[in-house]
């Protein structure tokens, strides 16, 4: 495996290879079974080839597709200019197109057989859910205002936000469960160990996920606006001071925090034992998920907004540079992304687990398959797929395949 941090290929999502045409990538990646999903500014949705970096296909849904695909059952879904657009997943082909009537600034999220996707345009405040396969409206939500960050759906309940409203639903029917108040700006909402996290202009949240009540807040002077994500008890985000940080995932105590030098808009993620996100300055970096201590940095030509996955250790992110990256990461083992959101199939590689959620949700440790464990108390390994654990320290997650390992 090449060493950490190390090019092994850069695509340039931009219409003309190899030039500089001004179009920026600030979709995040989502990758499944050999290939990139990424959306770019110059109004085209690419299907890269993971291993050579070399263009499968690409779409022209006629606007910028700005927010990260989602990849489910062969399908590619993707919004652009007030669009849904499904397509195939191998061709490229569209399969069909439903119209949310005005802007959309999320990514779509699937799960179990319907499309969730939102919109912010004047006087358009809505929560679409939409049938994966025909694209017809199953229900809609009217929101108190524009709906700018993306759903997240666990185990029958959708979760989103307006403005300054995050909210729960009932993913069949629409139907609300709780509403809550949280300053403006907030991030898309990551569920796990029972509470959702959202990041807003003053601090970090934590709601319960059943009632909305709130649990704790950290950093209410620091402003948050990459989505965080929820691994092994610990919640990761990033924020506008320079530093990403590691809390508690259940009392919001402070872990530590890691000096970027610049500010984290990127959501975390999570693969082995580390952490990576991208840099506002132009830069992906790698930390140590339990120290905070760095491991490498890969310098870009632009900011890293996106959120990088990992799969089969490779980092893929996009950059305002219009370069799509793939970097080696770290240690000589193939970790792929496994913390809340990937497990709840809303970032990075979605077709890893059933869209159907438990056994084994981010919110679930004590369901799920069991684990044989050596004489340390962690798993030896997974006996879900077979990886071998013995070198984690207790971990809740498998690394690869994503199946929840018991009590720790």
């Amino acid at each position: 495996m090449p060493d950490g941090g190390r090019r092994l290929w850069r695509y340039d999502a931009t219409t003309n290879r190899g030039t500089r045409t001004g179009a920026i990538t600030r979709s995040s990646p989502t990758v499944v079974d050999g290939t990139v999903y990424v959306g770019s500014t110059d109004r085209y949705l690419y299907a890269v080839d993971t291993a050579t970096g070399d263009r499968r296909w690409r779409y022209g849904p006629g606007g910028p597709v700005e927010t990260a695909p989602s990849v489910a059952n062969g399908t590619v879904y993707a919004a652009a200019d007030g669009d849904l657009h499904a397509l195939d997943a191998a061709t490229g082909d569209r399969r069909w197109t439903y119209t949310v009537g005005d802007d959309i600034d999320v990514s779509p999220t699937v799960h179990d057989g319907t499309v969730y996707v939102g919109n912010c345009g004047v006087g358009a405040h809505r929560l679409d859910a939409v049938n994966a396969a025909t694209g017809e409206k199953r229900w809609e939500y009217v929101a108190a205002t524009g709906i700018h960050r993306s759903p997240t759906v666990v185990e029958g309940t959708v979760y989103a936000g307006s403005e300054r409203r995050p909210f729960a639903l009932d993913a069949a029917t629409g139907e609300e469960h709780w509403r809550a108040d949280i300053p403006p700006g907030h991030s898309s909402p990551t569920v796990g160990a029972g509470a959702v996290f959202l990041g807003s202009r003053a601090g970090l949240y934590a709601f319960d996920a059943a009632t909305g009540g709130e649990r704790w807040r950290a950093r209410r002077d620091e402003a948050f606006r990459g989505t965080p994500t929820v691994a092994d008890g610990l919640v990761y985000a990033g924020s506008d001071d320079n530093r990403l940080y590691a809390f508690d995932a259940t009392t919001g105590e402070e872990r530590w925090r890691f000096e970027t030098g610049s500010s984290v808009a990127s959501s975390p993620t999570v693969a082995g034992r580390t952490v990576y996100a991208g840099e506002r300055a132009g830069a992906l970096v790698a930390v140590d998920a339990w120290t905070g201590e760095e491991r490498w940095r890969f310098e870009t030509e632009g900011p890293v907004d996106t959120a990088p996955t990992v799969v089969d250790g490779t980092v893929y992110a996009g950059s305002h540079d219009g370069y799509l990256y793939a970097v080696g990461a770290v240690g000589d083992r193939d970790w792929s992304s496994r913390d809340s959101r990937v497990l709840a199939g809303t970032l990075g590689h979605h077709d890893r687990r059933d869209p159907a959620g438990p056994p084994g949700s981010p919110d679930d440790h004590t369901s799920g398959t069991a684990a044989r464990v050596h004489d340390s108390g962690a798993p030896e390994c997974c006996s879900h797929c077979g990886t071998d654990l013995s070198e984690l320290a207790a971990p809740s997650f498998c690394p690869d395949c994503g199946a929840a390992l018991g009590d720790r």
